[in-house]
């Protein structure tokens, strides 16, 4: 069973300068050097475990998405990770180019649980399948709705929320952007 965070135990603004670092150098050594760095940071931020969703953006389209929701390392190496994943793995785009990295937009969002927010997401679980529907994916306010596109995304029949093993949360994210240099 998954369950979010209910809050970020450190204030993101505090943490912009060292988390713009951790993704600028991990995007420059993936897409430089095709391998991922390694951060022996002390700070608290290399402690904290946060499920997360990485966005690239280049000129407002779309560059790569990656994200790590389950087997959560440190916060630090996670990031890193899944910079370099959207950079280089995201299939749906040819990876990202070190030219690029000036234009790019990357937003980071984590995850937090949402019992009572309008603005949330949907995660779902059934047998071996698995979605997440983001809040900006959504089509309306309708949790039911909701959980029938998260169905589809994941490729099961709906209505398969209903069933009494499927695993279900709601969350919401915060978010920083970071830009390219």
């Amino acid at each position: 069973m998954i369950t979010f965070p209910e809050t970020l135990p450190l204030n993101l603004k505090e943490k912009e300068k060292l988390i713009r670092k951790i993704v600028l150098d991990s995007l420059r050594s993936a897409v430089n050097l095709k391998i991922r760095p390694e951060f022996y940071i002390k700070d608290p931020l290399s402690e904290l475990k946060s499920p997360l969703f990485i966005r690239i953006f280049k000129k407002g389209t779309l560059r790569g998405e990656m994200g790590k929701i389950y087997k959560l390392n440190s916060i630090v190496k996670d990031i890193s990770e899944s910079v370099a994943g959207a950079a280089l793995q995201d299939i749906r785009f040819p990876p990202i180019k070190k030219e690029e990295i000036k234009e790019l937009r990357i937003i980071i969002h984590f995850f937090l649980s949402c019992k009572n927010c309008e603005n949330y997401g949907v995660y779902i679980r059934y047998d071996k399948y698995s979605s997440i529907l983001f809040p900006w994916e959504k089509k309306s306010n309708q949790l039911e709705s909701n959980l029938d596109l998260a169905c589809k995304k994941a490729g099961i029949l709906s209505p398969c929320w209903r069933n009494i093993e499927t695993e279900i949360e709601k969350f919401h994210t915060v978010y920083l952007t970071i830009t390219g240099e």
